[in-house]
């Protein structure tokens, strides 16, 4: 049987997140904004459950999660929300890293077209973002660090905390955010470090609803930071993300997240066991990791380049066997060579070569050893 092995681009949703949202579609209806009655109320407490549980594992207070449609929205929340704030401040320098999602570099790309400087810090060898070449890029201008936590094609581990760290102790002005839409919830990494001021992430990467999604924005000595709002509307959400709230999503968002913050544990350990075994169901093949597969790697991805098979035709030969992917959901049906593997000092050829397989901790391990056997018909 065809196994699915692209757990990076989505994830199947839980069952009793499914019975949640059907509850809060058809029984539990009611507008979180309705004050006058009982079906209202009830819909307003599953929000207010839902975003002090999720803030809490964020050391954070219900007060400081907005609830989004997903990462997408969050980063351009947090990116565009900053930029009157620096504007009033005579400031107008950002920093990133040249392997984030493209939900983070399409953004940067038109505020630079505003008139904005972005400086794009490159990964070592492996892939990984060093603290000391972000904080080398940091100017007198500078009002946003943007890091992402894992990275979605390599799984490579940011090392943030570190990250934020340094650059509180730098400059207390400028403020960091992070997607983490690859670690959160589903991971036992910590997402508590107070200095990480804005946090993105994504429901349907941990096995919730696609289409909704958080923006934790820290308050400093009681004040939030200086988002301004990308659209206007009724005031929900602090008036940053205003809209009628789904509560359905927001109630299936919370199942999820409380069946995998249960069981992340566990996950990370069995997701290990399951790299150690495909690593070993390929030991006979010539095969290339991008990465690494050490502990500052998610356990449950694999960026590998197997003999010289184009990455293209890989997919194509597995496709009974297994469904993998080229990289980003966002970006593979473009068919150009990834961003992250380039800026890695990849060549386009060896690129082309890449394939990105991700699992989850209930994956089928047998699947290895069929596209073990199949690559092996080829060579």
């Amino acid at each position: 049987m065809k196994q699915y092995l692209d757990y990076n681009a989505t994830t199947p949703v839980f069952d009793e997140t499914v019975a949640i949202m059907s509850r809060y579609l058809s029984v539990d209806f009611g507008n979180a904004g309705s004050r006058t009655h009982e079906t209202g109320a009830i819909a307003k407490k599953a929000i207010s459950n839902a975003r002090s549980e999720i803030a809490n594992y964020m050391n954070a207070s219900s007060s400081e999660l907005i609830f989004t449609s997903g990462a997408t929205e969050s980063n351009n929340i947090a990116l565009f929300g900053l930029l009157e704030y620096a504007k009033q401040n005579n400031l107008n320098h950002i920093v990133t890293s040249s392997i984030e999602h493209k939900a983070i570099l399409d953004p940067l790309k038109k505020i630079e077209e505003l008139g904005f400087k972005v400086s794009y810090v490159n990964p070592d060898k492996n892939g990984r973002i060093s603290t000391e070449a972000i904080c080398e890029s940091i100017s007198d201008k500078t009002f946003l660090v943007s890091c992402m936590h894992a990275n979605n094609e390599t799984g490579v581990i940011n090392p943030i905390d570190e990250l934020a760290n340094k650059i509180k102790d730098l400059n207390n002005e400028i403020y960091f955010h992070s997607d983490c839409s690859q670690s959160f919830a589903k991971t036992n990494l910590s997402f508590k470090n107070t200095n990480i001021d804005m946090i993105s992430f994504s429901g349907h990467k941990f096995h919730g609803p696609k289409g909704i999604g958080g923006l934790l924005i820290r308050k400093r000595d009681g004040e939030s930071a200086p988002v301004t709002p990308i659209m206007y509307g009724g005031g929900q959400e602090r008036g940053i993300r205003p809209g009628t709230l789904p509560v359905h999503l927001i109630a299936g968002l919370h199942k999820s997240f409380e069946l995998c913050y249960s069981n992340n544990n566990e996950w990370m350990a069995k997701c290990q066991e399951i790299k150690g075994i495909a690593l070993d169901a390929f030991k006979d093949l010539n095969y290339k990791i991008y990465g690494s597969v050490d502990k500052k790697t998610l356990p449950n991805t694999l960026s590998i380049a197997f003999e010289e098979i184009d990455a293209e035709a890989l997919i194509l030969i597995l496709k009974d066997v297994a469904e993998i992917s080229t990289g980003s959901a966002c970006t593979s049906s473009s068919y150009t060579p990834s961003h992250v593997l380039m800026s890695m000092g990849l060549t386009e050829s060896e690129a082309t070569k890449v394939v990105r397989i991700s699992w989850s901790s209930d994956t089928n391990i047998s699947v290895f050893d069929s596209i073990s056997r199949k690559i092996k018909q080829l060579t």
